[in-house]
């Protein structure tokens, strides 16, 4: 069918030229926003297996749009100013040549668009390893280093069951992921990690890592209280018993009587194990502390 050209613009809103079918002029085909998921609305990368299409072509013609993995996808038409939209059927994971064909009245095809390039990837990342801390002790007041391991590039989310999302970051090109979290609430924090790809398709969570974090003033226990230990090691491997603040600390007193400072009895006394109740930096303060100095010294 010979008719006019556009000069202006596929579309049919400008200046003709008579003479040249409308159908040899190519179209163009872009990935509809909200299908290009993942960090990318941009990148043609989704987990959307059923994505929505569009573009422009000649007005009122019909459009085959076809993949360079399985062929014609569908088809639907132009509308009077030339636009057009399509929802896709399912398509397989890979990467699509997709093409956008105009036919005329007659059945005949035009040009095609030039090919748009989707990947399709709805595949999910191997969950990431747990979270790892050095094992030092954390308070209030600290920004705890964790870091770990996951799939190269990807975008790494760092979650408490008490305090949410810690921080993001993405994986370096070997896996290795750092994060410096914002200050924790005193509690006992279960850790865990997501990884998400390009595509914006999200691990299951990471074993989880185990923390205690202390408050940033020192107990007021009584020095005949039962303490129920139970925080957990930084490796997430013991527990105590209940034991008796008194005789804790009665062993760090002598030690410390002589001059020595308490942080250097908690390496002398068989009690040391308390660094896993919190009690070491209460016991680092007994010195400036009226109320932990005196349960000391009573307890001596």
């Amino acid at each position: 069918m010979v008719d006019d050209i556009i000069t202006a613009g596929i579309g049919g809103n400008g200046a003709t030229q008579p003479g040249i079918d409308e159908t040899q002029l190519p179209g163009t085909l872009d990935l509809v926003d909200d299908s290009d998921t993942g960090r990318s609305n941009t990148d043609n990368v989704t987990s959307d297996a059923t994505p929505g299409l569009r573009g422009q072509a000649p007005a009122n013609t019909t459009i085959v749009l076809r993949s360079s993995l399985g062929g014609e996808i569908g088809r639907t038409v132009a509308d009077e100013n030339g636009n057009w939209s399509f929802d896709a059927g399912l398509l397989p994971d890979g990467i699509h040549e997709l093409t956008a064909t105009p036919l005329d009245g007659e059945g005949n095809e035009g040009v095609p668009s030039l090919p748009l390039t989707v990947t399709i990837d709805t595949e999910a990342p191997a969950a990431p390893n747990a979270p790892a801390h050095d094992g030092g002790l954390i308070d209030t007041a600290d920004r705890p280093l964790f870091k770990g391991k996951a799939e190269p590039g990807a975008h790494i989310v760092l979650t408490s069951d008490k305090d949410g999302i810690l921080g993001e970051v993405v994986a370096d090109e070997n896996g290795n992921w750092q994060i410096v979290a914002d200050p924790l609430s005193e509690n006992a924090h279960s850790l865990t990690v997501t990884a998400s790809d390009t595509a914006g398709n999200t691990s299951a969570p990471s074993e989880a890592l185990q923390i205690q974090v202390l408050g940033d003033t020192a107990l007021n226990f009584d020095a005949n209280d039962i303490i129920r230990a139970d925080a957990v090691l930084p490796n997430g491997s013991l527990r105590f018993e209940p034991v008796n603040l008194a005789s804790l600390l009665s062993g760090f007193y002598e030690s410390a009587a002589g001059g020595d400072e308490i942080a250097d009895a908690l390496s002398k006394s068989p009690a040391s194990a308390t660094q896993a109740l919190g009690f070491t930096r209460q016991l680092q303060m007994a010195r400036s502390n009226p109320t932990v100095a005196e349960i000391v010294q009573g307890a001596g």
